[in-house]
This record gives C-alpha cells, structure tokens and sequence, in this order.
C-alpha cells in the first residue's frame, strides 16, 4: 500500500481536526459584522478579537473576542440575542459561548478597563507563547495571568498590552509573532522584525480582467489600482481562438 495504516490514521484525524476550522477570511467577516453589532451594547467602551483570528492564522477554530466598559450584563445580553445565533452554548455573568449560524463557535469575555489589556494579551498569544510569557514573569517574581501582572497581590499591569510587555521588560509584540518562534528572544535583543503592511503593498502580478474569466473592465481595474496607490498591475490573458485581441 501507498500509505501505512498508521500514517493514514494520521492523515484521517488531520483532515478531521481541520475540516472544523474556518478559513480567515470567512471567520474575520463574521467577527467583524458580531463587533459592529457588539458596539451598540449599553456601556462598551472597546471591542476587539482575540485568538488565532488576531494572529491571522489560516485557519481559524473558533471566534474570540474581548469586550470592555461598563456594563457586562448588557454586553452578554447583546451577545446571545445576536440574531446570527443558531445555538447558546452558556450565558455567564462574564463570558458567553454560542455556535452561529455558520457553524463557527464564538465567545465573548467581558474585563474590567485596568485588566483588559492583560486579557487581550492573555487570549492573543499561542499556548507556546503565553507560556515563555509567564516564565519570564516568574523569573521576576511576578504572577501573570488573563487579569493582569502582579507582584504578590498587587496589580502592576494590565490596563494595556504595551503595558503588560513593559513591566516583563519586553517591547510590543504585534499579535501576528505570538508563537514562541524566536519573537521573545529577538525582542530582548532589539531585532523584532517589520511586519509588511497593506501600505507596503507596491502592486499586483495576477488579476483577471472581463477579457478573460474576471469580472471588470481593464480600465476600472487599472484606477482601482491608481487608488490604491499601486505602482504597477498585470493581467493574465488567455488566448481563445474565437476571440481576437
């Protein structure tokens, strides 16, 4: 045989694993319309997405997201009466869990302001990661945990991530590098790298135009680009016999 049946068990509990995972760009739509609609509950003050949707993972389990202000009951009331809701999972005081309409799970977690930068840095990183987080805090003598970092039971930081990284005596880590691949040790040494950014995007070499199987004209493409602050475009062409360029 091809494959062993050992290898195949692997492959089979592979395909399992990540047939229940949801694409990126699928999960980040459906976090992004749950925050617009997150917004309107009484007394938030600041929403964001937590998790390997923050981390811009390929493939993301569940969506995480991270609520703060004054008024967690209607922040938990506004979450399970999302009208994209298929099923409530748990409704706490603090956090709730529903399964949306899409299959995708999502959970909501309501912070106090002075913690909720320790939350979102808590809820962001890798397991790997938030681990060599905690290790440096215990060599420090300090206790971290998703409300904060403390030295014996008082708070030293957590209103904010910046924070939470300055007292471990680390630099920002943007969330993308929260895996524990080196981005801890290249910060202690200053060598963080420059992530690219939407800006740093100078063109496209592949669109396809109404010319071939795309669906816009070339000159709309090409001012599209022009808007974007594109500095050059390619299109593909595929010659048809029955159609002249």
């Amino acid at each position: 045989p091809l494959y062993s049946s050992a290898a195949s068990d692997v492959y089979k509990r592979q395909f399992q694993e990540y047939s229940k995972r949801a694409r990126l760009d699928v999960a980040k739509k459906q976090a992004e319309e749950l925050i617009a609609y997150l917004k309107e509950a009484k007394g938030v003050e600041k929403i964001e997405a937590a998790g390997s949707l923050r981390r811009r993972l390929e493939t993301i389990g569940d969506i995480d997201i991270l609520v703060t202000g004054k008024n967690a009951e209607a922040a938990m009331e506004k979450f399970v009466s999302y009208p994209k809701v298929r099923e409530v999972l748990s409704k706490g005081e603090t956090k709730s869990s529903v399964v949306l309409e899409s299959g995708i799970q999502a959970d909501v977690r309501f912070f106090e302001p002075k913690n909720f930068g320790a939350g979102l840095q808590y809820f962001t990183g890798s397991k790997a990661h938030n681990i060599a987080v905690r290790t440096i805090a215990k060599q420090m003598g300090l206790k971290i945990s998703e409300y904060g970092v403390f030295r014996g039971e008082k708070l030293v930081a957590g209103r904010t991530e910046e924070d939470v990284y300055k007292v471990l005596g680390l630099p920002y880590l943007p969330p993308e590098i929260r895996e524990d691949r080196g981005e801890i040790q290249a910060a202690k040494q200053g060598k963080l790298p420059e992530l690219i950014e939407l800006k740093d995007v100078r063109g496209d070499l592949q669109v396809h135009s109404d010319w071939t199987d795309g669906r816009n004209p070339i000159l709309e493409m090409a001012e599209r680009a022009k808007n974007f602050g594109y500095q050059y475009l390619s299109l593909i062409h595929i010659s048809e016999p029955t159609r002249p360029y």
